[in-house]
């Protein structure tokens, strides 16, 4: 019988694999919907759409239709499984066995933020153009305005839930327990009265800053491992003007 850590471990790994596919689904249907509403010469008024093993003749209109419809579940969907992240790495309690399942092949998971928000902003932006294209002014109504927030609302649950990697939290706070123990074992007379992660570095670890009696130290800690360094003040000086992520 499997052990209840490995169970979580694969329904956390599962639970990316379909965020992921779900959101390459609505990004799909996004990009289908603006091509037949910007590209597709007016004359065609049906065109051929896989439907399983077969391609079948539907209209113009009902291509729309469909790829609108696919986009939102798809978007809908995709926020089920990224909600349902957080309580799988809380049931683990082992901060460690979360870093390793989210090292999973994922835009999801990635410090680089241009393909995660990518992939929530740029469908909604294809099919709110779109729309715009086909309905005009027609779109300016209490209901339709409302109409158009709710095909929207997926995406930009998925932005606010995205805005960091999934599994930032875990790897930021485990950073800061490690470098709060470091302190601790090093025989420092005082805890740290401030101890924050302040800069990512890539998908590797985390620069922590501690501050102690008010004198700022800075410690690396990789994502991999318990070993914690001292970072030199004058490296972090030479970064500040970098971004956070």
């Amino acid at each position: 019988m499997p052990e209840p850590k490995e169970l979580y471990i694969s329904n956390l790994t599962e639970t990316l694999r379909q965020s992921q596919r779900y959101l390459a689904i609505g990004f799909g249907a996004s990009v289908f919907f603006a091509l037949v509403v910007f590209a597709a010469p007016v004359e065609f008024k049906e065109m051929k759409a896989p439907i399983g093993p077969v391609e079948v003749l539907i209209s113009h209109n009902t291509a729309l239709a469909l790829s609108v419809a696919v986009y939102w579940v798809a978007g809908l969907l995709a926020t089920f499984f990224i909600s349902r992240i957080d309580s799988i790495t809380l049931l683990l309690r082992d901060p460690d066995l979360v870093i390793a399942a989210l090292m999973y092949p994922s835009v999801l998971t990635t410090q680089p933020a241009a393909g995660r928000l990518g992939s929530c902003f740029l469908p909604p932006l294809l099919v709110a153009s779109g729309m715009v294209r086909i309905f005009g002014t027609e779109l300016l109504g209490v209901w339709r305005i409302l109409g158009m927030f709710l095909l929207l609302l997926p995406y930009l649950q998925l932005g606010w839930d995205l805005r960091r990697p999934v599994g930032e939290n875990v790897r930021r706070k485990r950073a800061e327990e490690l470098v709060l123990k470091h302190c601790a074992n090093s025989g420092e007379s005082n805890e740290p009265s401030v101890c924050a992660v302040v800069k990512p570095i890539e998908d590797k670890g985390y620069i922590v800053k501690t501050v102690t009696d008010g004198v700022e130290s800075y410690y690396m800690v990789a994502n991999v491992g318990e070993n914690v360094r001292k970072w030199p003040n004058q490296a972090m000086q030479r970064t500040a003007g970098r971004p956070d992520v």
